[in-house]
């Protein structure tokens, strides 16, 4: 099989060796850098809260420029152009949004042609999911999937958290009556919902792969995450 790692940023992501990360083509998200030493093959970023400040891009900017490509959002893009001239030729900006139907609710869908429209699911490893796929990729082992948000990103449902980095998260976009009924709106302000509609989403994924034989792995030791097969990277 060929075979890809899913960097999560976890925090068991620090007790991954880059030494063994190195050994497969990578795709991660955000802020990895703030793993010291390791360079992703690929790296996406789709929340604006990862460039909202001249501060932030500083941080994340090297990256971006050091990676194989730079997957951004549309929104991300605006951010960077804010505080950058040039938009650089490892930087691909992708159209990112979940799918809505007729009645108003979401669709569980699973992108093949990402360039043309990439699924958000509601989490970032979803969407390196599918690169990781249109990439040719049938096995996946992800690490730094801990799914468990009571540590260092507590607050990750916290209106203050999202407080001044514009669309979706600014005040005037909230829809929390459609968010409870399992509506277009913004369920990742509530927790249970968050995590509900992200293991949906994986198990979507885990559906697509199973239909063409490939398989994903979730190798993040004590993850909270019970969708896909648990072992650990010392197996690979």
């Amino acid at each position: 099989m060929k075979t890809a790692v899913i960097v999560a940023n976890g925090p068991s992501l620090a007790d991954v060796p880059n030494e063994w990360l190195e050994k497969y083509t990578t795709f991660a998200a955000n802020r990895v850098h703030l793993k010291e030493g390791f360079l992703p093959t690929y790296l996406s970023m789709f929340d604006v809260k990862m460039v909202h400040t001249p501060e932030l891009i500083d941080e994340v900017w090297p990256t971006m420029l050091a990676v194989k490509e730079c997957y951004v959002s549309r929104d991300v893009a605006l951010y960077l152009a804010q505080e950058r001239d040039e938009r650089p030729d490892n930087m691909k900006v992708l159209e990112w949004k979940n799918l809505v139907g007729d009645d108003g609710k979401l669709v569980l869908a699973f992108s093949n042609d990402p360039m043309q429209l990439i699924v958000s699911g509601g989490t970032i490893t979803y969407v390196n999911i599918q690169l990781a796929r249109w990439w040719g990729f049938d096995r996946l082992l992800i690490v730094g999937l801990d799914h468990d948000f009571s540590g260092p990103r507590g607050d990750h449902f916290h209106e203050d958290y999202n407080k001044g980095v514009g669309i979706p998260y600014a005040e005037g976009n909230l829809d929390r009556e459609k968010s409870k009924d399992g509506g277009a709106g913004n369920w990742f302000w509530d927790e249970n919902m968050f995590y509900s509609k992200t293991r949906a989403f994986y198990a979507i994924a885990s559906k697509q792969f199973e239909t063409f034989g490939g398989e994903i792995i979730n190798c993040t030791p004590d993850t909270k995450l019970d969708v896909f097969p648990v072992d650990t990277w010392e197996n690979y």
